[in-house]
């Protein structure tokens, strides 16, 4: 059915009338991918087929028939196209300018209700369509070359996950504006979106697959997800590591942001994940055993290996300082060193900055501490190190406190938001279980002393130093 066909009469002729004909030679493009977003089009005749260029052999999305709205998320998010769409036949199209549209909708409520309805109805239709089976169908786009090689199964099953996503906040947003509003609608949507994720990372563990499965999910969802203050964190680094910084102070602060109730919302289920609960909860443990481990008077040294945000290095000044204490932080930005050192203030400690990767400090120790330490903190960091880096990273720790030293370490294990943190939020981490993470500390010649319950899936190891 027409979109057209699926608003009410009173309404149909009213945005129809707003439209502009033009015409599509055939072979032309009505728009490119990277184009930005905006206009809306509803094919009137001909046909169109939206393409993904970006492989050899070209994939073909989708063909298109008369009545179809084209470039409506672009009209809801501004983001830009997505995909190609060429006409395969000389073509008309009905086309809306964003801001003419706006204009219009904005003037009439009830005329805006009955758009967005549609649209979310539309994109249910293309959901159960291209997806009835959900995401281990193996069901993929309509393909030039052979629509069963693996990587276009993975696509498929991603966009499979994507458009049940978008469906659901498509509905959440043709309700926004209305007396029906209720951003805690879209907390199901999230909660079936996780879901999808972990089932979509069972079925394709492979790096490879995970990795165009990840593009698919996140370039998609992009413009819902940066509604919340911590995705738009996460995703506009630009490459830089999501979980560092800026993203880690929003996460520690546990205060919802974003735009609107409805970004806020996103933001505060996002907050409340498991992994990110745990990376709050973790640090009054950390907090309270480095306090327990130093000796009562004389020098006390600690030493903090890329801490994560100058907010902790201060909360921890705090709690240590007294006459005789040292506290060293490394760390490889010179911003964050200096951000720390105004985190300690006027606590009761000697400030020793530190600017180098731990990597590198490992391999020279008589950078960071002449004398040995009583504890080191190797907090937030083994999950982005391979087990044989992590293991010499926690081996440099264990000498740098000898044997009478303490070193606390702590870890994540496998949960199930790993593929949401992982994939939505592009902040990849390295998971153990608990056993792993043994062989990795056990590797390093470290015993050992306890392992104090933490909030799940972290996990923190009281270790011994070696000679």
């Amino acid at each position: 059915m027409s979109f057209l066909d699926q608003m009410a009469p009173e309404h149909r002729e009213r945005f129809e009338s707003a439209a502009v004909s033009v015409p599509v030679a055939r072979g032309r493009h009505l728009m490119r991918r990277g184009e930005p977003g905006g206009d809306i089009f509803l094919l009137r005749s001909g046909a169109l087929e939206v393409v993904d260029a970006r492989s050899t052999p070209e994939v073909v999305l989708a063909c298109l028939e008369p009545g179809t709205v084209v470039g409506e998320l672009g009209f809801l998010d501004d983001a830009p196209r997505s995909a190609d769409v060429r006409a395969t036949t000389d073509t008309v199209v009905l086309r809306w300018g964003r801001e003419d549209l706006r204009a219009l909708l904005s003037r009439d409520p009830a005329l805006a209700a009955d758009f967005f309805e549609t649209l979310a109805r539309i994109a249910a239709t293309r959901l159960r369509d291209r997806s009835a089976s959900g995401p281990r169908s193996g069901a993929s786009p309509v393909a030039s070359g052979d629509a069963s090689s693996p990587s276009r199964v993975v696509r498929a099953d991603a966009f499979a996950v994507a458009d049940r996503a978008k469906a659901g906040l498509l509905q959440v947003e043709a309700q926004w504006g209305t007396e029906r509003s209720d951003a805690t609608a879209v907390i199901p949507v999230l909660a079936r979106l996780e879901s999808d994720l972990l089932e979509l990372q069972a079925a394709h563990p492979e790096l490879d697959d995970a990795l165009a499965a990840a593009s698919v999910v996140t370039r998609e969802l992009h413009p819902y997800l940066v509604r919340s203050a911590l995705a738009a964190l996460c995703l506009r680094r630009n490459g830089a590591a999501a979980g560092s910084g800026d993203v880690l102070a929003h996460v520690h602060a546990g205060v919802p942001g974003g735009d609107g109730a409805l970004g806020r919302t996103i933001d505060r289920w996002l907050l409340d994940r498991p992994t990110l609960r745990a990376l709050r909860a973790i640090r009054d443990p950390i907090v309270r055993l480095t306090d327990a481990s130093l000796p009562p008077a004389g020098t006390r040294r600690v030493t903090l290996l890329d801490p994560g945000t100058p907010a902790f290095v201060g909360r921890l000044a705090a709690a240590i300082g007294r006459p005789g204490t040292v506290l060293t932080v490394v760390d490889p930005s010179r911003e964050q060193l200096v951000a720390a050192r105004a985190a300690v203030g006027d606590a009761n400690v000697r400030f020793v900055p530190v600017q180098d990767h731990v990597v590198r400090v490992g391999q020279a120790p008589s950078r960071v501490a002449h004398d040995p330490c009583d504890v080191v903190v190797v907090s937030g960091l083994l999950e982005y190190l391979p087990d044989p880096v992590a293991s010499g990273v926690l081996s440099f720790a264990g000498r740098l406190v000898g044997p009478r030293g303490t070193v606390l370490v702590t870890a994540m294990a496998p949960d199930q938001d790993e593929a949401l943190v992982s994939w939505l939020l592009s902040w990849p981490t390295i998971r153990r279980s608990r056993e792993a993470f043994r062989r990795v500390v056990h590797a390093a010649q470290l015993p050992i002393r306890a392992e104090p319950v933490v909030e799940p899936p972290g996990m923190l190891f009281v270790c011994g130093g070696i000679l």
